[in-house]
C-alpha cells in the first residue's frame, strides 16, 4: 500500500503558536498564605529549633550583675601647646553644630588602651576568674570591652557607663576604674599631658647641649687665659693706652735727657765719653757755677718749707682759706723760679734736692762736673732701656689682643649658643615641671568633667535573658521564613499552582489532579475494567479518584470538540509531558477507559512510546500487545480488545528509533483510521524533547494534552516544550497532575 500524506485542516489553529511571555499578576495575600502553608513543616522545624536554642540559653545562662556610673561633660578644653601660659587653649562645647565633642569622648571610653589599663589596675585573673578566655591583659581588656555599655541620652551631655560581670564586686570595680582612667586619659590627651616623655627628653638634650657648649667655651678661654672677652679686650686696651702713655713720656724724657746732656757737654766742653783728665775739668767749673748751684738749692729748700707750711695750715683751715691760698701761691712762684733756673742750666736738674737740715750745717754737698756728666749719661741709658722694654711689652700686648680678636668670633658664637641653649633648657624644664604637676593634679582640676553618679551597687541583670530567648525564638522563625522564601522565589522554579500554567505557559488548564499517595505505577489497571472501582482492593479509592477526574477531562474534551464543531471520526487525542513520571500513561489509559464507557463507539488506545518497554500492558491481562494494523483490520481487531468498546495497540517499532519513522507510519495509517469505526483514538506519546517524535506527531492530532507534574516540571522546560509543539501547529491544553492543595478551602483561590 502506497503511503499517503496527511493533510492538516486549514481551519484548525493551535492554542498558541510560540511561547508567550510570562504574565505576572503580582504578589497577593493568598500567595503569602500559600508559601506559609506549603512550607509550614520547615517553618515549624526552624521554630522548634529556635525554641531549643532558647531553652539551651535559659538553661546555660550565667547570671550577671550590672553596675552603672554617669559622667557629665560640660565642655572640652583643648590645650594645643606646652607653654606655661596656655595660649593654645581652645574651648569646645556640645552646643550648636559641634557634635564631635561627645563622639570623641565615647571613642576614648570605648578604646582598647583604656580597657587594658583598667585590666592592669584590677587584675586580669580577677576579671577572667571562672571564664575560659585566659589570664592575659589583652584577653581581660577584650572581655571588658564586650561587657561595657556606653550610652548618651539624646540632647544631653551625660554619658552613662555600665558593665556586666558574674561577680558583683568586679562589676562595680570596673565601672569605677573606667571612670577614673577616662579622666586621666582625657586630661592627658586634651590638656597636652601626654607630652611628658617628650618634654623630659627635650630637656635632657638641651641640658647636654648646654653642658657641652660650656665645656667648649671654658676650654677656649683657658687657652687664652681670660674670663671674658670683653673684659680682656678692655683690660688690654687700657694697658695698651697706659703703655703708650708711658712710652711717650719715656721717649720725651729720653729726648730731654739727651738734649740736657748735649747742653751740659757743650757748656763744659766735655765729650760724652770719659775724659782722661776729669779732675782738672771739674775744678775749672766749680768756681764758675757755685753761685747758681747755691741759689737753686735755696729755691728747692724754700719750696719744701712752703709745702710743710701748707700741710700745717690745712690741719687748721680749709683749702679755700686765704692763709692756705697765699701759701699755695708762694709755692707756685717758687716752682716757676725753679723751672726757669733748670731751663737756663739743665745740669741743675741732676742736683739732689735734699731738704734743709739733712746735711751738715743744712747745706747740700756739691758734685763735680764730671760726676754730673756721668750721672746724666746713666740717666739717658736707663731711659733708652725703659723705652725698649715698653716697646717689647706693647708688642706682646698687641699680639695677645690679636689672638683674642681671632678667637673672639668663636667665643661669641659659643656664648650666643650657650644663651639660646640655656633659654631652651629653661623653657623645656619649666614646661616639664608644670606638665608633671598637671598630670598629678589633673583629676582634681578637671572642672569640665563631673562624676555626678559613682558606680552604683551591682544589680542582677534580668533584661538580657528575655532578649536572648526572644531573639533565639524569633531567629528560628525568621530562619524558617527565610528558607521558605528562598525556596519559593529562587531555588524552586517548577510549575506548582494552576495559576502558573496560565501565567507562565499561556495554556488553557482543563484539569487539576491531586496527588494520590497509593497510586499504582499504571492506574486503573484492574478497577476500571468493568467501569467501577472495587471496594477493598488495594488502591481502589485512588483509582476511583482517577476515574472521577478522567471523566471530568473526558467531558471537557467532548465539549471542546462540540464547541469547535469537530464531528469527524475518529478524533485523535494525544497525551504527553515534559518528562518521565508525570502520569501520562495513567491519564491516557484512564481517559480511554472513560471514553469507552459512553457507549457511543469504540475507543482505541495507541502506545506510541518506543523506549523498548515491556510488551505486556495491564489492559491486556498479561497478553502481548498487538500492533495497530491488527486493530484496524476487521478480521484481527478482536485481538486488540481489552474490554467492551476499548482496544489497545502499540505504534512503536522497537527496531527503529529514528525521529521521522513514527510520523510517517501514522500518516500512512490515517486513511485506515478514518475508515474505521473508532470514535476516539488516544495516543500515549513520549515526553517532548528535541529528539522525540512527539512534536511532529502532535501536528497530526486534533488536540494534545500536556501533562505537567506539579512541583517537579520546571517552568523553563515546560515553556520550551510548548514552544516545540507550537511549531507543529498543534492545539494544546494542559493538565496539572499530582497537585497538592496546601491552603484550606476557604483560603484557596484555585478550583
Amino acid at each position: 500500500m502506497k503511503p499517503q500524506t496527511l493533510e492538516l485542516a486549514t481551519d484548525r489553529s493551535p492554542i498558541i503558536r510560540e511561547p508567550a511571555a510570562p504574565v505576572s499578576s503580582g504578589f497577593k495575600v493568598g500567595d503569602l498564605a500559600y508559601i506559609l502553608f506549603r512550607h509550614k513543616w520547615k517553618i515549624l522545624a526552624c521554630f522548634l529549633l529556635g525554641l531549643a536554642v532558647a531553652a539551651g540559653i535559659w538553661y546555660n545562662y550565667q547570671v550577671v550583675y550590672v553596675s552603672e556610673g554617669k559622667i557629665l561633660i560640660r565642655y572640652i578644653l583643648e590645650n594645643r601647646s606646652v607653654d606655661a601660659g596656655g595660649t593654645g587653649d581652645q574651648l569646645k562645647t556640645g552646643e550648636g553644630k559641634d557634635t564631635s565633642m561627645l563622639a570623641s569622648e565615647l571613642e576614648l571610653l570605648n578604646s582598647f588602651d583604656l580597657a587594658e589599663e583598667v585590666a592592669r589596675d584590677i587584675g586580669a585573673t580577677n576579671i577572667l576568674k571562672g571564664l575560659p578566655e585566659g589570664g592575659s591583659d589583652q584577653a581581660a581588656a577584650g572581655y571588658i570591652r564586650s561587657g561595657l555599655s556606653i550610652r548618651v541620652r539624646a540632647k544631653s551631655n551625660v554619658i552613662s557607663v555600665s558593665f556586666a560581670h558574674p561577680d558583683p564586686v568586679i562589676a562595680r570595680k570596673v565601672v569605677t576604674a573606667v571612670i577614673a582612667r577616662y579622666q586621666k586619659m582625657h586630661a592627658r590627651i586634651h590638656r597636652a599631658l601626654d607630652v611628658l616623655e617628650d618634654l623630659a627628653r627635650q630637656a635632657d638634650q638641651k641640658r647636654s647641649s648646654v653642658e657641652q657648649t660650656e665645656a667648649d667655651l671654658l676650654h677656649l678661654k683657658s687657652e687664652l687665659g681670660i674670663v671674658s672677652v670683653a673684659d680682656a679686650q678692655k683690660a688690654l686696651s687700657d694697658l695698651t693706652s697706659q703703655l703708650r702713655t708711658s712710652l711717650l713720656s719715656a721717649e720725651t724724657e729720653l729726648m730731654e735727657s739727651r738734649e740736657s746732656l748735649a747742653r751740659l757737654t757743650n757748656s763744659l766742653h766735655v765729650a760724652v765719653a770719659p775724659s782722661p783728665k776729669p779732675a782738672a775739668a771739674a775744678r775749672a767749673v766749680d768756681t764758675a757755677k757755685v753761685d747758681s748751684t747755691q741759689l737753686f738749692q735755696s729755691v728747692i729748700a724754700r719750696i719744701d718749707s712752703l709745702r710743710r707750711r701748707e700741710q700745717e695750715l690745712l690741719l687748721q683751715f680749709t683749702p679755700t682759706s686765704k692763709y692756705v691760698t697765699r701759701v699755695s701761691a708762694q709755692i707756685v712762684e717758687a716752682q716757676a723760679e725753679r723751672d726757669r733756673m733748670i731751663a737756663e742750666n739743665p745740669a741743675l736738674a741732676l742736683l739732689p734736692t735734699v731738704p734743709s737740715g739733712t746735711g751738715e750745717g743744712g747745706a747740700t754737698p756739691a758734685r763735680t762736673p764730671a760726676e754730673l756728666v756721668a750721672l746724666m749719661a746713666g740717666r739717658v741709658a736707663a731711659l733708652e732701656t725703659k723705652v725698649k722694654i715698653l716697646n717689647e711689652q706693647l708688642k706682646k700686648i698687641r699680639e695677645e689682643a690679636l689672638k683674642i680678636s681671632d678667637k673672639g668670633v668663636e667665643i661669641s658664637q659659643l656664648e650666643r649658643k650657650l644663651q639660646v641653649g640655656e633659654k631652651q633648657y629653661t623653657y623645656y624644664a619649666t614646661s616639664f615641671e608644670e606638665a608633671t604637676a598637671n598630670s598629678v593634679l589633673s583629676s582634681s582640676r578637671l572642672a569640665n568633667i563631673a562624676v555626678f553618679q559613682a558606680a552604683t551597687p551591682p544589680r542582677r541583670d534580668t533584661a538580657l535573658l528575655p532578649k536572648l530567648i526572644g531573639g533565639a525564638t524569633l531567629g528560628g522563625l525568621a530562619l524558617g521564613l527565610a528558607i521558605a522564601a528562598l525556596i519559593e522565589f529562587f531555588t524552586d522554579e517548577s510549575v506548582r499552582r494552576p495559576r502558573h500554567v496560565s501565567e507562565n505557559l499561556n495554556l488553557p488548564l482543563y484539569l487539576t489532579m491531586p496527588r494520590l499517595p497509593h497510586l499504582p505505577e499504571v492506574g486503573i489497571s484492574n478497577g476500571i475494567e468493568n467501569g467501577t472501582a472495587k471496594a477493598g482492593d488495594s488502591g481502589s479509592n485512588d483509582e476511583a479518584e482517577i476515574a472521577r477526574y478522567s471523566e471530568a477531562l473526558r467531558d471537557r474534551l467532548i465539549m471542546h470538540f462540540q464547541i469547535r464543531d469537530l464531528t469527524h471520526k475518529p478524533k485523535l487525542i494525544g497525551v504527553t509531558s515534559c518528562g518521565h513520571g508525570a502520569g501520562v500513561t495513567t491519564l491516557a489509559t484512564s481517559l480511554a477507559a472513560t471514553l469507552s464507557e459512553t457507549g457511543e463507539g469504540n475507543v482505541l488506545y495507541v502506545d506510541v512510546n518506543q523506549n523498548g518497554g515491556p510488551a505486556v500492558h495491564p489492559f491486556r491481562k498479561g497478553k502481548p500487545v498487538v500492533g495497530i494494523g491488527d486493530a484496524l483490520a476487521a478480521e484481527t481487531r478482536d485481538t486488540a480488545m481489552v474490554s467492551e468498546n476499548l482496544y489497545m495497540v502499540s505504534l512503536g517499532d522497537p527496531n527503529s528509533r529514528r525521529v521521522g519513522v513514527l510520523p510517517k507510519r501514522l500518516a500512512s495509517l490515517v486513511p485506515q483510521m478514518k475508515a474505521s469505526d473508532y470514535d476516539y483514538i488516544i495516543f500515549d506519546l513520549p515526553p517532548v524533547s528535541q529528539t522525540s517524535a512527539t512534536a511532529r506527531v502532535a501536528g497530526l492530532l486534533d488536540i494534545t494534552v500536556m501533562v505537567l507534574e506539579s512541583e517537579k516540571t520546571h517552568r523553563d522546560l515546560a515553556r520550551q516544550a510548548v514552544g516545540l509543539l507550537a511549531e507543529s501547529n498543534s492545539q494544546m491544553v494542559a493538565v496539572l497532575n499530582k497537585h497538592r492543595r496546601y491552603l484550606p478551602q476557604r483560603l484557596d483561590g484555585d478550583l
